[in-house]
């Protein structure tokens, strides 16, 4: 195990050049809206394996050196794909299958094609408590290149954001943190209108 420490944007591409890895791993838990890292790891090059939760699986389809597995793996399960990986496609040089879906197309900017300014204020007391999760002023929006809204997946938008306010509401945040991940992610991907 290596461990950079602190690093700027600027420094993350040599130090991903002087790691060389084979693949770049996303061992994530929680479902991510984009993940920078990921942007990080397609821009050198690499080949990824990301969780089937949150935006990976939309911005991993269509490409090449790419797998999606299930989040909640144990560490057996991980070591066994790893080696599968390894011998099926590394030793091999034999490309794994491609993700199906559409891939997004290389002008796709998060801050331009995925998030649009919001009239409404989030409250102080999210910002205290959550800095983390907190994007100033900011609401999700349809991607430029997906389809345009009808008025069933207007409403399911409008839904999504009510249930977004209701999580960052006091007194519903700690059921919000109840509901299993699995299930949230669920109810998202059906109100953004995924299959």
């Amino acid at each position: 195990l290596t461990v950079t420490g602190a690093y700027t944007h600027d420094e993350l591409p040599n130090l991903l050049a002087r790691a060389n890895p084979h693949l770049a791993w996303f061992p994530a838990q929680v479902p991510e809206t984009y993940s920078y890292t990921l942007s990080e790891c397609l821009r050198a090059g690499l080949p990824a394996v990301c969780p089937n939760l949150g935006a990976f699986s939309e911005r991993l389809a269509g490409r090449a050196w790419s797998w999606i597995c299930p989040w909640d793996w144990s560490a057996e399960k991980w070591n066994d794909f790893f080696i599968t990986a390894r011998t099926e496609h590394f030793l091999a040089s034999a490309a794994p299958k491609i993700l199906p879906g559409e891939p997004v197309t290389a002008d796709f900017s998060y801050q331009r094609d995925y998030l649009v300014a919001s009239s409404s204020p989030i409250p102080d007391t999210e910002t205290r408590e959550h800095p983390e999760t907190y994007i100033s002023l900011q609401r999700f929006a349809y991607p430029k290149n997906h389809h345009t809204p009808s008025h069933a997946s207007a409403a399911k938008g409008r839904l999504l954001q009510l249930t977004l306010a209701l999580r960052r509401a006091p007194l519903l945040r700690g059921l919000a943190k109840r509901i299993p991940v699995p299930w949230q992610t669920r109810v998202k991907t059906w109100l953004l209108g995924h299959s």
